[in-house]
């Protein structure tokens, strides 16, 4: 349906979160996640959502650390109580840098 979505409307950035979502989080596909990502932030380029989500899948599956820091900065420097953000940054203060 998401698919359909997309292919009717490429600019449905919802759609193309929700599919990103599913695919990164539901079937472990973190490539084709961070493609819908990546596509939604290159129209979008401050977009928390996609960031958020773009900064996870940079964390967990391609372990570029600096990259999703630079996000994360971004993401707390608009909305410095988000949630996700704060959550991802202790993890890599905990996990990355040691320091928690």
């Amino acid at each position: 349906m998401l698919r359909e979505r997309l292919f009717e409307n490429e600019l449905d950035t919802e759609a193309a979160l929700q599919l990103g979502d599913v695919l990164h989080l539901v079937r472990g596909d973190a490539d084709s996640a961070a493609s819908y990502f990546e596509h939604v932030l290159e129209r979008e380029p401050r977009n928390m959502h996609a960031m958020g989500s773009y900064a996870l899948v940079l964390l967990r599956e391609r372990r570029d650390y600096v990259r999703a820091e630079l996000i994360l900065s971004q993401i707390l420097a608009r909305q410095p109580h988000n949630t996700r953000a704060i959550e991802l940054r202790a993890w890599l203060e905990l996990y990355v840098h040691r320091r928690l």
